[in-house]
């Protein structure tokens, strides 16, 4: 056995020894929190981290799993900065004033169809573009945006190159650019991820935490120098039990680990369920920074669909259902644009395509 199958064995060990403490939760966010600190030191020398893991599996051999987590709570100890700047500045880092914050994890939730993902692409293109309105129209959402043009990474599982082409080109008529690709001048990197798996999965064995994959590795490295991060959809980067709490904890707080290190805003974008606006733990809202919700009022799914059939799907809003930071700004209520994208409306005037 080499030391990196060893170290494959040391782990699997040690995750079911504390699997069966019923404490999964915790146990995963020490070893991530760890690895990851690990992780950021010793990533550019695989040499090194040979060597650590040798010495995990050796404490392994010598004490048991209590070994290795006195060793993994050191390092993050040693990790934690307990000092604080009180001269750090005491407003939220917007990207968008009142929408996303840079550094942070954010979500976009609504139903199925309702245009979630046409929205994210319309706001990363206007960012590309240094546009001073998200949502253009009669009520501009965004009143204080940041002109200068911002690097956008849009990472999904569902839309394909075709179809990111689509969204863009109808983003860029509601601003009335000719040419798309010329107004976003690179800015704009759509990667379509469908064969690469998830960010998270659940464990190979039964009672094994869920735990990061190769995919969030290749993220970390990718999002580097991006001001915006969007990634679509929720269901498929976390291929995990969506209602246990530990599990969604320890993802959540990987992706905001990768926000606060690349300095990226991360936008989560995610289906609602029937009956709720996020389905699942609690923590899917309670640990995000912002939660935004596209809606329509008073409308179920089946009415919806039949509406749409006959091109009368009433008013679509968008609004801030969860804001930690600061005042959540005005409910906005959203019309279709000719060319298929998004554009703010009076409310009676609020109508979609279907």
């Amino acid at each position: 056995m080499d030391e990196l199958d060893a170290v494959g064995s040391v782990l699997v060990r040690w995750e079911r020894q504390h699997a069966k403490a019923r404490d999964i939760g915790k146990e995963v966010s020490l070893a991530r929190a760890a690895l990851e600190r690990i992780g950021a030191v010793l990533r550019d020398d695989p040499n090194e981290e040979v060597r650590l893991m040798q010495h995990l599996h050796g404490l392994y051999a010598e004490g048991g799993a209590g070994a290795v987590k006195g060793y993994l709570w050191g390092e993050v100890e040693a990790g934690l900065d307990e000092g604080f700047d009180w001269d750090a500045p005491g407003e939220p880092d917007w990207l968008v004033d009142g929408w996303l914050l840079r550094g942070r994890v954010q979500s976009l939730y609504g139903k199925g169809e309702i245009g979630k993902s046409r929205m994210a692409m319309q706001w990363a293109y206007a960012l590309a573009t240094g546009e001073a309105e998200l949502l253009p129209g009669e009520v501009p959402v965004v009143s204080g945006v940041n002109p200068v043009p911002a690097r956008v990474l849009a990472v999904s599982w569902e839309m394909t190159a075709a179809a990111s082409t689509r969204l863009v080109r109808a983003a860029a008529a509601v601003y009335g650019h000719g040419d798309a690709v010329e107004a976003m001048g690179g800015r704009l990197v759509p990667c379509y991820v469908g064969g690469m798996g998830p960010l998270w999965r659940a464990g190979l064995t039964s009672g094994a935490p869920a735990h990061e994959t190769q995919a969030m590795e290749w993220l970390r490295r990718r999002v580097d120098g991006f001001d915006l991060c969007i990634l679509d959809s929720v269901a498929a980067a976390y291929a995990a039990n969506e209602i246990d709490r530990g599990h969604v904890r320890g993802f959540l707080s990987a992706m905001d680990r990768l926000a606060i290190d690349s300095g990226c805003a991360v936008l989560l974008i995610g289906h609602s369920s029937r009956s709720y606006l996020v389905s699942g733990s609690t923590d899917w809202e309670n640990m995000v920074r912002v939660l935004l919700a596209m809606e329509q009022e008073g409308v179920t799914a089946a009415e919806r669909k039949k509406m749409g059939e006959a091109g009368e799907v009433p008013g679509t809003m968008l609004r801030v259902a969860k804001m930690n930071d600061a005042r959540k700004p005005a409910v906005r209520w959203l019309g279709s644009h000719k060319g298929g994208g998004w554009v703010s409306v009076d409310r009676s005037q609020s109508r979609s395509e279907g």
